[in-house]
């Protein structure tokens, strides 16, 4: 892999793309913990997760890096960065990265954009033969904590302030789940729950998703899983990270087939402890007012409940890192959904 010289100083900068290794997270902490504000969580979750990691080092250390989400058939998600705190070229990181993944058997780059610039950005860097498309962006629904807990609980429409007040009132205990035990319950309701709704999905990479989060968990501190139950029978459960002012909701779910408000009366204990923690806002993930799918729906309308805002990003990218290569699983991508969309399912 050929070398980058900054121009700025005359130092030669070599990029590596591989798993993340302990050593690796601590030296990133350290060049990167002032203008990153969610490094740790980013990296150590990654690595928790198995994710891969591109770096840019010069003599002095890790100038930049970006984490990957290596996928099947040979498929990869951006899923952060670059961040570069040098002043080296973009065209120069980004067509690098474009070649080591493209050597290491990536051929197809999924990045859901998160500002304009940096989109248009990529574009012009790969190039219009290397831009699969581009497809509408997600958005997030956001809750902002900063507030007393009479107008949070004053902020929720009036379906979801019945809800957890009857959940109060038939005597739904939520509680922190910290031992496996415990854990491997909450993975049985997530996996009910998705085969109950028929969504697709592969369990293990729901499995692996649910178990690096546990482990991130354990070892930082910097989240906790809240399980709701009654009468010692599990209901349901959440999982949420945060760091800093800023906390992030990644799992949810409860078993249906129970019919109880096991979400509404998790959400607002959620809304409470991160409070306690100086968490000022809760990202609750995607939304999407245009969706179709009646589940999407329901779950647009479960997050409008607790008065959140909705804040919307750039497009998502689709690009190729070989061409022909590229094409290929683009092409092989739409087929696969024409036949998945004839039972229900869909995938990207």
């Amino acid at each position: 892999m050929p070398i980058i010289i900054d121009r700025f100083i005359g130092q030669m900068i070599r990029p590596f793309f591989g798993k993340i290794e302990p050593e690796i997270i601590q030296e990133i902490e350290d060049q990167f913990r002032e203008r990153v504000p969610h490094v740790s969580q980013n990296v150590r979750l990654a690595y928790h997760s198995g994710n891969s990691i591109f770096i840019l080092r010069n003599e002095d250390g890790i100038v930049g890096y970006a984490v990957i989400e290596v996928c099947r058939f040979h498929k990869a998600i951006l899923e952060f960065g670059p961040i570069i705190k040098t002043r080296i070229d973009s065209k120069d990181v980004f067509n690098h990265l474009r070649e080591i993944l493209r050597k290491n058997g990536i051929w197809y780059l999924i990045y859901q954009g998160d500002s304009a610039d940096k989109n248009e950005r990529l574009k012009k860097y790969f190039g219009k033969n290397l831009l699969l498309k581009e497809e509408k962006g997600w958005a997030t629904a956001m809750k902002f904590l900063d507030i007393t807990e009479e107008e949070l609980f004053a902020s929720f429409n009036e379906n979801h302030k019945r809800n957890i007040k009857k959940a109060e009132k038939e005597g739904i205990n939520p509680f922190t789940i910290r031992s496996k035990n415990e854990f491997k319950n909450l993975i049985g309701i997530f996996h009910h729950m998705y085969q109950e709704r028929k969504i697709h999905y592969y369990k293990i990479n729901l499995e692996n998703d649910l178990w690096a989060l546990y482990n991130y968990i354990q070892e930082t501190g910097k989240g906790f899983i809240l399980g709701a139950q009654l009468n010692e029978q599990l209901l349901g459960g959440i999982i949420i990270t945060f760091d800093g002012e800023n906390g992030f909701y990644n799992f949810g779910a409860s078993d249906r087939r129970l019919k109880k408000p096991v979400l509404h009366i998790l959400f607002n204990h959620v809304f409470k402890e991160l409070k306690l923690k100086g968490v000022k806002i809760l990202d609750l993930g995607g939304y999407d007012k245009e969706s179709k799918d009646p589940q999407f729906n329901a779950l647009n309308k479960f997050k409008e409940g607790f008065g959140v805002e909705v804040v919307q990003y750039s497009p998502k990218l689709i690009l190729a890192t070989s061409f022909f290569g590229g094409h290929f699983i683009d092409t092989s991508v739409r087929l696969r959904n024409v036949v998945l969309s004839a039972i229900g399912k869909h995938i990207s």
